[in-house]
C-alpha cells in the first residue's frame, strides 16, 4: 500500500514536470506565428492521431470498453482536457502567461470541493491547509505586473476548475478502467471534437505555409512529451492516490515552468519569486508525506 502511494507520488511529480514544458514549447509556437488556441488545437489533435497510431499495442484495454461508461469518460475528457486547455489560452491571450498559470492551479481549491462532492473524499484540516500554502506559493511564484483584464481572470479561473476536473472525474472512471482506456477516451473524444474545429484547420494551413521540421519537432514536443507522457503517468497514479493529493502535486508545474523561463528563456527571477518556489516545495513534500487515505487501494486492473 505505502509502495504504491510512494510510486504513484514519483509519477504525478514527473507528470507536473512533463506539463511544465508547454509554455517553452508553446512560446515556440508563439514565435513562429501560431495563436494560442491554434497551439492547444495541434497539442490534442497531435497527440490523438499518435494514440490512434499505438492503439493495436493496447486492444486488450480497450476492449474493456462499455458503451454506458461513455457518459463518463466524455465529461472527463471535454472538461479535463479540451476546455482546459481552451480556458488556458484564453487566459493567456487576455492576461499573460504569468498569471494565466497561477489561476490555473487554483485547481487544488476546486479538487478539494469536487472531490468531497463527487468522491466522498475527507477534508482534513491539514490537507486544506497545504492546498492553500500552495496556491500562495504560485501566486508568489508567478507574480505578475500586467494588468487585469476582468475575462481574462474570468478563463483563469476556469482553466482552474476544468484541470481539476480531470484528476477528480478521471478517478472516478478509473474505479471501472484500466488506466490505458482511461487515458485514450481522454485524449481521443477532446481530439476529435477540436479536429472539427475551424481553429484546427486554421492551424494545418499556417503550418503548411510556413513548414518546416523544426515546427514539427516541437509540434510533436507538446503533444507527446508535454501531453501523452504525463496525461500517462497521472492516469496511472490516480489507481494509487487520491484526486486532491495528486493534484496538490502537479504544483510541481508552474516550478518547472519557472526555472525554465529563467534558464532557457533568459527571463530573469526575482526574490519574490524563489520564496514562492520555497513554498510550493515545501507543501508538496509534507502533502506527499501524509498517509495515504485508509480508503484507497490499489487499483487490480493493469495498464
Amino acid at each position: 500500500m505505502r509502495q504504491h502511494y510512494a510510486l504513484g507520488c514519483i509519477l504525478v511529480i514527473l507528470a507536473a514536470t512533463c506539463w511544465g514544458f508547454i509554455g517553452l514549447f508553446g512560446t515556440k509556437l508563439n514565435q513562429a506565428g501560431f495563436s494560442g488556441l491554434e497551439v492547444a488545437s495541434l497539442r490534442v489533435t497531435t497527440a490523438a492521431v499518435f494514440l490512434l497510431a499505438i492503439s493495436p499495442l493496447f486492444l486488450k484495454s480497450l476492449r474493456q470498453f462499455q458503451l454506458k461508461q461513455l457518459p463518463m469518460l466524455t465529461l472527463q475528457s471535454v472538461f479535463g482536457v479540451m476546455m482546459m486547455t481552451v480556458f488556458f489560452f484564453l487566459a493567456v491571450q487576455q492576461i499573460g502567461v504569468a498569471l494565466a498559470v497561477a489561476l490555473l492551479y487554483t485547481a487544488p481549491i476546486w479538487s478539494l470541493l469536487l472531490a468531497r462532492l463527487l468522491l466522498d473524499e475527507q477534508l482534513t484540516a491539514l490537507g486544506i491547509g497545504l492546498t492553500c500554502l500552495t496556491v500562495i506559493g504560485v501566486a508568489l511564484c508567478l507574480n505578475s505586473q500586467e494588468p487585469i483584464n476582468p475575462m481574462g481572470i474570468v478563463y483563469g479561473l476556469a482553466s482552474g476548475f476544468c484541470y481539476s476536473c480531470y484528476g477528480v472525474l478521471g478517478k472516478k472512471a478509473i474505479n471501472n478502467n484500466p488506466p490505458v482506456l482511461v487515458l485514450y477516451s481522454s485524449v481521443l473524444i477532446s481530439g476529435i471534437i477540436m479536429s472539427a474545429t475551424p481553429i484546427f484547420h486554421q492551424a494545418i494551413a499556417h503550418l503548411n505555409h510556413h513548414f518546416s521540421w523544426n515546427l514539427v519537432a516541437v509540434i510533436l514536443g507538446i503533444a507527446l512529451f508535454s501531453t501523452l507522457l504525463p496525461y500517462a503517468l497521472y492516469t496511472k497514479a490516480l489507481t494509487w492516490m487520491p484526486a486532491t493529493r495528486a493534484q496538490t502535486l502537479t504544483i510541481f508545474e508552474p516550478v518547472t515552468a519557472v526555472l525554465l523561463a529563467a534558464f532557457l528563456l533568459k527571463e530573469p527571477l526575482v526574490a519574490i519569486q524563489f520564496v514562492g518556489i520555497g513554498l510550493i516545495l515545501v507543501s508538496s513534500v509534507l502533502n506527499a508525506l501524509q498517509k495515504p487515505t485508509a480508503h484507497i487501494k490499489p487499483s487490480t486492473q493493469q495498464a
